[in-house]
């Protein structure tokens, strides 16, 4: 494969990728099952000679569109132009007619087995959903490096500006340009950005790391069910997910999408007014809160987020019951330690991110430590605070297993990644046994909960009650998983009867502070993640 560029390159190396899908192919792969296939065949050919006769590279199909890499601005967009004229030209009247919508950008990427990698391609996935069918877009950077003069715009095409536009990817507003000339649309409906609807998401100044399949499985729950409930324990990323999925569903609602952050709420009576508030609608002084906050909505199409129910559970539970009554039209994600408990809620439990076992550690390779998403954002939040920090062969191991001992949770990671100011990833992990007094310093901006890894879980243990205490810090002499027999010989005496062990580990995993481990086939076993242990254990003490 001709990848243009010296890829066995040790540091980042800059590409210019386009991205192409087909608007609308899931309805017509179901209405056209058998000539979508023709039709696909037809798009990824034409997609290889467009490339190869501009001198890049497909390095993916994706089913319905495929991606390329390039050398030059000057190369992609010359073969942008003739794909999209050439895909005018095609008839598909046996599948309803097909469109192809095309993203251009450049930046750094890590290419391994065969794949690229990195933020850039992200970028450039965003930049092409945000279009319609025959629309070439192109970022601020193309066209930065274009207007330069460093390999610009071919002849006879131009660059017209659509103005700053809110990708979905949550981060700052940037300038979005369409590629113009010779046999290309010029008029289509405004982008798909974060501007095509209301909404009060915020912007976020990093980038969501190893959620592709997680975001994809929410997708496609919220689609199906008007109650989602994202569960996992602190720190593991649910509000983070949540905001995401909610970006990526926006056009799905006509009056948008809410957030109606409950974290800094201390009493339920506040939850509906929080709401309201978040939602500019103004509630009388008198009756139900909740219920006039659900006849305001009335009519209307949008998602909202509950963010962070888990220490209001009921109040939250009642304000979602209201709307979700009065409102067919509405849709609710919230975030949680423990489900709402209402009818029809879907759950959707919230994985640690990936990290190698403890017996793979031991002489990992960088290539094979960079295929884990729990040491991808350990380098990414290093590199921030220590400039020229990236995973090499001295370090993959000792990284591999700080973010194995710190099972995958995203918090901790990010925590332990802001340390490498002050030390090697070497002398972190020998740390790692006082985690606790190490895992400090979050963001000044998060909660007090949030910014160290024990005030993270002072705030699950805080939501107990006192028998649930007891046997979470019983359960902290496991050294490793458990059955519910180990459990009710651990558990009971000294206040708790053998019968009670069963609710008593049953509410702990709705908690979000017991696991079950997913063994399929074998009986089931629980286990507390090693920071949780921890925790039990010095409560135990």
């Amino acid at each position: 494969m001709n990848h243009l560029i010296d890829i066995n390159a040790q540091a980042d190396t800059h590409y210019v990728f386009l991205f192409t899908d087909i608007e609308g192919s899931t309805q017509r792969w179901v209405r056209y099952p058998a000539a979508m296939g023709a039709a696909m065949a037809r798009h990824d050919k034409l997609l290889r000679e467009g490339v190869a006769a501009s001198g890049g590279a497909v390095f993916k199909t994706t089913g319905d569109g495929g991606c390329a890499v390039f050398a030059r601005i000057e190369a992609a967009l010359t073969a942008a132009s003739w794909l999209q004229t050439r895909f005018g030209e095609e008839d598909f009247a046996a599948v309803g007619g097909l469109k192809c919508r095309i993203g251009v950008h450049c930046g750094p990427a890590e290419f391994r087995d065969d794949d690229y990698f990195g933020l850039t391609l992200g970028r450039t996935a965003r930049i092409m959903a945000a279009g319609h069918g025959g629309q070439i877009l192109v970022s601020a950077a193309v066209a930065g490096v274009a207007v330069a003069g460093a390999g610009g715009v071919p002849e006879p095409y131009a660059l017209q500006s659509l103005g700053m536009h809110r990708l979905k990817d949550l981060g700052q507003a940037e300038e979005i340009f369409q590629l113009t000339g010779p046999g290309l649309a010029a008029e289509f409906p405004p982008l798909r950005t974060l501007n095509a609807r209301p909404h009060n998401l915020p912007e976020q100044t990093s980038t969501l790391i190893g959620r592709e399949g997680a975001l994809a499985d929410l997708r496609g729950l919220l689609a199906r069910h008007r109650l989602v409930t994202v569960l996992g324990p602190g720190g593991i990323g649910k509000t983070r997910l949540a905001l995401q999925s909610a970006a990526e569903a926006l056009e799905n609602y006509a009056d948008g999408v809410w957030l109606v952050e409950l974290a800094g709420v201390s009493q339920g009576e506040q939850v509906a007014a929080s709401a309201a508030a978040a939602l500019n609608i103004a509630l009388s002084g008198g009756g139900n809160a909740a219920e006039q906050f659900a006849s305001a909505l009335r009519g209307a199409s949008m998602l909202i987020i509950l963010d962070n129910c888990e220490h209001l559970i009921e109040a939250a539970a009642a304000l979602a019951d209201a709307v979700l009554r009065r409102n067919p039209g509405v849709t609710i994600l919230a975030t949680s330690r423990s489900p709402l408990g209402l009818p029809g809620e879907q759950s959707f439990a919230l994985s640690t991110l990936a990290v190698p076992a403890p017996d793979a550690i031991a002489g990992m390779t960088v290539a094979d430590a960079a295929s884990y998403a729990g040491i991808e954002l350990f380098v990414a939040r290093a590199s921030l605070v220590q400039q020229g920090f990236a995973l090499a062969a001295d370090n993959a191991a000792d990284i591999a297993a700080i973010c194995q001992r710190l099972d995958g949770i995203a918090l901790a990671i990010e925590l332990a990644a802001a340390r490498i100011r002050m030390m090697r990833p070497k002398d972190l992990l020998t740390r790692l046994n006082d985690r606790f007094r190490l895992l400090t310093g979050g963001a000044r901006t998060h909660l007090p909960r949030q910014q160290t890894l024990r005030a993270l879980i002072d705030w699950s243990f805080a939501l107990l009650s006192e028998q649930e205490r007891v046997a979470f810090r019983r359960l902290g002499v496991f050294a490793g998983s458990f059955d519910l027999s180990a459990a009710e010989a651990v558990l009971a005496g000294e206040g708790i009867e053998a019968v009670e062990v069963l609710d008593l580990v049953a509410s702990l995993l709705d908690k979000s502070l017991v696991t079950r481990l997913p063994v399929a086939g074998a009986a089931v076993r629980y286990r507390l993640l090693d920071s949780t242990r921890a925790y039990a254990l010095d409560a135990l003490a």
